[in-house]
């Protein structure tokens, strides 16, 4: 995968709103139910993947802004949202990395 913010279309500048409204605008585009039964295989696996990449883009961009927040001391939110974001950030990361036969 590559630039996060490149493919939500965001620059890197762009508050967590705006970062919001470009991941929900790509899932509204490419989430496979939208897509629907109409479209061929080829365009429901191409939405598919489409989504996939904008939701971990987003939860990417999201676990880092909360982690670098967390490590300077400027994020001010409860606990438990903040571990969840971290669990399931560890959690994207294990599951994306490769596994040994």
């Amino acid at each position: 995968m590559g630039d996060h913010y490149f493919t939500l279309d965001v620059p890197r500048t762009a508050t967590q709103d705006e970062i919001k409204k470009a991941f929900r605008s790509k899932a509204q585009k490419y989430h496979p139910d939208v897509v629907g039964p109409l479209a061929g295989a080829a365009e429901r696996a191409a939405a598919e993947a489409k989504f996939k990449e904008a939701s971990a883009a987003y939860e990417v961009i999201l676990c880092i802004r909360v982690c670098v927040g967390l490590v300077s001391g400027s994020v001010y939110h409860s606990g438990s949202v903040a571990v969840s974001i971290v669990v399931s950030f560890v959690r994207w990361v294990s599951l994306s990395l490769p596994r040994s036969p």
